[in-house]
């Protein structure tokens, strides 16, 4: 017996017979809706059928514009909107200013498009961008929030302490794993190189399974030193520091 894929159930762009409107919610988000109208309006008041799904408002695997069709025939307006964080309805947080950040978030803006997903953009303030860290009430209404990080030595299990064990300051889902707090504790108290990799590796397993966090891209910072100026502070200290602070005459 063979089997042959015939065709796959993807997004179709939204149809002719409807119109896309970005419809803002209490908190913020907007959510992708499409407004089909019955032809040949006369101004008259209709009754509507309002389908919210996770499932893609225009993919063939919902087939919603056949729904349309159906409803539109029978004098009802059909309003279809994709919940929230889904397709259409995706709002990545970046903080104003942040060039390296912005570009990023174009670029996953992009590839996203290529597979039917709308991506809305939203700059925060620094000052907002960093309440978000540690105050849930200011991330409302964002799915994705794009930040940087860094590990002061060549180990990934430093900066996963920051983010899966309990209470600690990147840990924004409130994960809590008692296996994976086992694993990254004990990794911690080896100095067998081995050892820590084993326990890193298999609390991973575990983790990335309902991850909140996703590397997407790694950028290294090369700094120039010279023993006749002072400059740059050689730690992630340098985030906090205007540019060329401290460029003067060394003492």
């Amino acid at each position: 017996m063979t089997f042959a894929l015939v065709e796959t159930m993807t997004t179709e762009g939204v149809p002719e017979t409807a119109t896309e409107h970005m419809v803002p919610t209490r908190d913020g988000v907007h959510l992708a809706t499409d407004v089909y109208l019955p032809e040949g309006r006369d101004g008259r008041t209709y009754s509507a059928v309002l389908v919210r799904t996770c499932y893609d408002k225009t993919s063939r695997y919902t087939a919603l514009k056949f729904e349309a069709e159906y409803y539109n025939a029978r004098g009802f307006v059909m309003v279809v909107q994709d919940v929230r964080g889904k397709f259409n309805s995706t709002v990545i947080m970046v903080q104003a200013g942040d060039e390296t950040i912005s570009r990023v978030a174009q670029l996953v803006q992009q590839q996203a498009k290529s597979v039917g997903l709308t991506v809305e953009i939203r700059s925060l303030q620094p000052l907002v961008f960093e309440q978000a860290g540690y105050d849930a009430t200011k991330r409302k209404g964002i799915d994705m929030m794009l930040s940087t990080n860094f590990n002061a030595t060549a180990d990934p299990l430093e900066p996963m302490g920051f983010t899966y064990l309990p209470g600690q300051p990147y840990n924004y889902t409130e994960f809590d794993n008692p296996k994976v707090t086992n694993l990254l504790t004990e990794a911690r108290q080896s100095f067998d190189a081995k050892e820590r990799a084993k326990k890193v590796v298999e609390a991973q397993v575990i983790f990335e399974q309902d991850s909140a966090v996703i590397p997407v891209v790694s950028t290294n910072t090369a700094t120039f030193l010279n023993n006749r100026l002072t400059g740059a502070v050689t730690s992630f200290a340098y985030w906090s520091l205007a540019s060329m602070t401290y460029i003067g005459s060394a003492k």
